[in-house]
């Protein structure tokens, strides 16, 4: 009876909850007791038991790691960020700068097909109207626009991805069938298309369905306010009377 109530007067073994519980409240432990933390030894998977000490260091030290790669990452999206601006920053200065549409399609052909690598660059006009001749940029009807491309041009946003022979050999005749990939920006007036800008590459997966447009779609905005200005500008073809 004796030897019951003495084992019961014995205090509980703390839980391992209870001794992390009780350490999180007392930071100050094992400044107050430096003699257990240069005692305590912790299994290591790779090799021998280590200190406290040389585990929090080994954790530091992984802890560095990881936020020297989010900062290494941090650094090049910011640096492809700043390579993106400035590559839009010349784009869109050459496009409101250019004084007809012949300096227009030499602008984009220069900036896109270099800068984002395109193999072809295409822009299109619906103009069912007047008649005028500009270089590098093709006067197209409306109807027949509409019905081969109408179902990729009737929004203003950016679409990316593979298209038909027949979409293709529309948007770009020559060399159409070497087309792997193509980008179509949309150019949206009162929420009608009056023309669209085609890019084209060779390579497939350039350009591919899942490829981000914001960039293609501000160039988009900047073009559908240059174009009427430009159009203005083109002298229409003069018509021999019979």
């Amino acid at each position: 009876m004796s030897r019951k109530v003495q084992t019961s007067l014995l205090p509980e073994t703390p839980t391992a909850e209870q001794v992390a519980d009780y350490l999180r409240e007392h930071p100050e432990f094992f400044v107050d007791h430096p003699a257990v933390l240069e005692e305590l030894r912790i299994p290591h998977a790779c090799g021998p038991a280590i200190s406290l000490v040389e585990r929090q260091l080994h954790l530091l030290r992984e802890r560095n790691g990881a936020l020297s790669h989010r900062l290494d990452e941090m650094i090049d999206t910011a640096r492809e960020n700043d390579l993106i601006f400035e590559k839009t920053r010349r784009l869109v200065l050459g496009v409101l700068q250019s004084a007809s549409l012949e300096e227009l399609a030499r602008v984009l052909d220069r900036h896109l097909c270099f800068e984002l690598r395109a193999d072809r660059c295409e822009l299109l006009i619906i103009d069912d109207e007047d008649a005028w001749v500009a270089a590098g940029v093709r006067r197209v009807e409306r109807n027949e626009a509409m019905s081969i491309i109408g179902s990729l041009v009737d929004s203003r946003w950016a679409v990316c991805g593979e298209l038909s022979d027949e979409e293709k050999y529309y948007l770009f005749i020559h060399d159409c069938h070497r087309i792997g990939s193509v980008a179509l920006v949309p150019l949206m007036v009162n929420n009608v298309t009056v023309g669209v800008l085609a890019m084209g590459s060779y390579d497939r997966q350039l350009f591919h369905s899942s490829l981000g447009t914001l960039f293609l779609d501000y160039v988009g905005e900047v073009l559908t306010l240059t174009l009427p200005r430009l159009l203005d500008a083109v002298p229409p073809v003069a018509v021999n009377a019979e």
